[in-house]
């Protein structure tokens, strides 16, 4: 008999006293509501708390397991994966409509672009994540979150390390024995985050992903798909906590549903070590592995969040949302010195191969470009470069301007400090400032104000910082669009050394 059935069905014939217990264990009474349609949800819960009441634990009558969140493509023998809600929620109903659809129309041409999103930066982005790339597509996201009462991403901040990762989600330190290897990750506002690396215990290093997933939310990264041959059991761990081991062909993934039913925890082992190298660390087979894995990660340390994630994404950053940021862009693009530059740029690429000169006034046989240096001088007021000096990374010019290329251990890709009356022609995208999607002011700790921007057209454009002092223009192209690290760059510059 289906667990899960046979306690909803029969739900009313419990003594009051396991349905009041198990509202206690969960403290779902007197708790504020925090989103609408979860009355549904709250039965699922105390069910499961009245099985474990009962002696019988949640996820070993199936309520909890893989095959709870398993949504079934009518017609077909594919399926979609909600990696955030079980059988009855609004999570998994919406999960699956969103992705059956997706699936429908994946033929569907789209705007890489969204130009039909122009100036909803918020909506841009969100569309973005989604793959949602055309109207209808985004009309269909919207209304399948406003249906279900879903929340929607916008974007995820990147995790570099296990101390950025504890940072951004709140987890507390999880493994009770061995050293974990991070090898990137992400996070989500509400915390959900996904990290790979490797868990080093007992002599093997096992390949990992860990995940983290609130109910409530659409889960931007899945699919329609055909899943493989699996089985699933319970199992109590060392500390107490039960998971589901769900065991594939190729990985075996561990599952924990926070006390509160709020936060889903997955931890993925893949390329599982051979028989020999388990016998050799005392494992009898990939089973006992898991169980020996499991048995020394504190699943409820997984759970505890914060919220520093979403600080960092709830920022308006729209260039529409940020018109003195767009303004100062705009004054520097339409500059002498950025005017000039930008006109010997268009003569430089229709005469020469390449998309910049780095080369100074006088240079042999370059008798056209001296001219238009000098032209350029004239007509805007300017002093071009007869010679320059580099040393190490750093290249100075005599007109006084500086360029310092990629410094190590940094997102910065190159420096260039351009004094107002100098005529530089060494940068490479000068995309107007209407071109790009996100424009605003970050302010420093010291208090400079620097103008970010990013999300311009493919290939023609960059991520810069954009700092102004009285006779220089300072201009900072990165490696990475992501905005957290575009800000945590911006306050680890010394840009007084620019003054």
């Amino acid at each position: 008999m289906n667990g899960s059935l046979y306690l909803f069905d029969n739900l009313g014939r419990i003594p009051d006293r396991y349905v009041l217990e198990a509202d206690a264990a969960l403290g779902l009474s007197g708790r504020k509501k925090r989103r609408a349609g979860k009355k549904l949800w709250r039965t699922v819960l105390i069910a499961a708390v009245i099985a474990a009441l009962m002696g019988v634990t949640a996820y070993a009558m199936g309520l909890l397991g893989l095959r709870e969140r398993i949504f079934p493509v009518e017609g077909t023998e594919k399926v979609v994966v909600v990696p955030n809600g079980l059988k009855g929620t609004k999570t998994y109903e919406g999960t699956g409509e969103w992705w059956i659809w997706q699936d429908e129309h994946r033929n569907d041409p789209g705007d890489y672009s969204l130009s039909f999103l122009q100036g909803n930066d918020q909506k841009r982005k969100t569309c973005q994540l989604y793959w949602a790339l055309t109207p209808e597509a985004a009309d269909k996201l919207y209304e399948i979150a406003e249906t279900y009462d879903l929340e929607l991403y916008s974007e995820s901040v990147t995790a570099d390390s296990m101390e950025r990762l504890t940072a951004l989600t709140g987890i507390q330190p999880f493994l009770t024995e061995g050293k974990v290897a991070f090898t990137g990750g992400y996070v989500f506002a509400d915390g959900s985050f996904k990290a790979e690396g490797f868990l080093n215990m007992n002599q093997l290093s096992l390949d990992y992903v860990l995940s983290r997933f609130s109910t409530g939310a659409l889960y931007p990264y899945g699919g329609v798909t055909r899943l493989q041959d699996y089985s699933e059991r319970a199992y109590e761990t060392a500390m107490g906590q039960t998971v589901n081991i769900v065991s594939f062909p190729n990985r075996m993934e561990l599952w924990y549903l926070s006390a509160d039913g709020e936060t889903f925890v997955a931890l993925q082992l893949r390329n599982l070590p051979g028989q020999a190298s388990l016998e050799r660390a005392g494992l009898k087979d990939r089973d006992a592995l898991v169980e020996f894995a499991a048995d020394r990660i504190d699943f409820a340390a997984l759970c505890e969040k914060n919220d520093a994630v979403e600080q960092i994404v709830s920022t308006p950053r729209g260039a529409e949302d940020n018109r003195e940021a767009a303004q100062r862009l705009e004054d520097f693009y339409n500059s002498p010195m950025f005017s000039a530059a930008r006109e010997f740029q268009k003569f430089f690429t229709a005469t020469f191969y390449g998309s910049s000169y780095t080369g100074v006034y006088g240079q042999e046989s370059y008798e056209d470009i001296d001219a238009e240096l000098a032209r350029l001088a004239e007509q805007y007021g300017l002093r071009y470069a007869t010679s320059k000096t580099t040393q190490d990374e750093h290249t100075v010019y005599d007109n006084g301007a500086e360029v310092w290329d990629r410094e190590p251990e940094s997102k910065i890709l190159k420096t260039y400090c351009i004094p107002k009356d100098a005529l530089y022609t060494g940068m490479i995208h000068y995309v107007a400032p209407s071109e790009y999607q996100r424009i605003w002011i970050y302010q420093t700790e010291e208090g400079q104000q620097i103008v970010c921007f990013t999300d311009g057209p493919e290939k023609i454009s960059g991520v810069y910082l954009f700092y102004e002092t009285e006779k220089s223009y300072v201009l900072v192209s990165l490696g990475w669009n992501d905005v957290a690290v575009i800000e945590e760059t911006a306050e680890r510059i010394d840009w007084t050394r620019f003054s």
